[in-house]
Parts: structure tokens; sequence; C-alpha cells
């Protein structure tokens, strides 16, 4: 995730910061010229995994206004796994909040 080293410490970030996020200024990332698959796993699908899916419904709406495609969550691994339809993932991988 934007420098991330990994899914799961990404999600722990997230799972900590969640309630800090504002919906309309997570919602304005879709103004900037940020890669689709970046907010639909590295965010959307991430924070909704976090418990945080109350917080992604202005920025899934946003994302339906663009093309999306299926983008695994691991893009070194198979590109199969559990279709996740709200942001267009490919779950080939699980992840998990670090300790």
């Amino acid at each position: 995730m934007l420098g991330c080293p990994s899914l799961d410490l990404a999600t722990t970030i997230l799972a900590e910061l969640g309630e800090r996020i504002e919906l309309e200024r997570l919602a304005q990332l879709t103004d900037l010229d940020t890669e689709t698959s970046v907010l639909q796993h590295e965010l959307g699908w991430l924070l909704d995994t976090t418990g945080w899916d109350e917080k992604t419904a202005l920025l899934a709406h946003r994302l339906q206004q663009r093309r999306r495609v299926w983008q695994p969550l691991r893009t070194a691994a198979s590109r199969e796994g559990e279709r996740h339809a709200r942001w267009h993932i490919i779950v080939n991988t699980e992840v998990e909040v670090e300790a």
C-alpha cells in the first residue's frame, strides 16, 4: 500500500486509523490521479476487511464511474480466488491484522 511493505501491515495500520478517516476526503481520492487498483484493494477492500465498511460507501460509489478490471489482491500470486464484487478484487491471499 503506497510504500507499505506488506498487506498485513497495511491492514494493521488501517484497522488502527480507520476511525479517523473522513468519508468525503477518502472519496476525493478519486478526483486525483490515484490508480483505480490502489483505491480498489489498498483502501476500499482493506478498509471493509478491517471493519470500516461504513467509511467506504462513497468511495465505492465513485469508483463505479471508472472502468474497473478484476485485480488480484496479491499481484505476484495466482489469479485464482474468491471474487469480491464491490471492489473487483480477486482474494488470492489471506490478510491478517498484525499484533
